[in-house]
């Protein structure tokens, strides 16, 4: 797994993402959202698929797997889209993780 540190400040404890052994954990926390609003993620605790290639977080404070990209985020006109923002994703070898950290 490589991590991507993503400093900011919130003041509610972030999720954290883990992918080890095909397994996926997701330890509840905040996420955030467009204008300063958090999302708040579940605990989720799976095993992945080998076409599971994408991790999103949703905007009703869940996750969702995907084979194929989907866009998130705002669309160009500002309106924001379902899913919140890409957690994770798998490259050649390896899962890609955004970890959030105070700074």
């Amino acid at each position: 797994m490589i991590v991507h540190r993503v400093a900011l400040h919130m003041e509610e404890t972030p999720a954290r993402i883990e992918i080890s052994d095909g397994r996926l954990d997701v330890t509840a926390g905040a996420w955030p959202d467009l204008g300063g609003a958090v999302a708040r993620l579940p605990h989720v605790s799976l095993e992945l698929e080998t076409s599971d290639r994408y991790l999103y977080a949703d905007r009703q404070g869940g996750v969702v797997l995907s084979d194929g990209f989907i866009g998130y985020g705002e669309d160009g006109a500002g309106r924001p889209l379902p899913m919140l923002d890409l957690l994770a994703w798998r490259g050649d070898d390896e899962w890609h993780v955004k970890e959030l950290c105070n700074g």
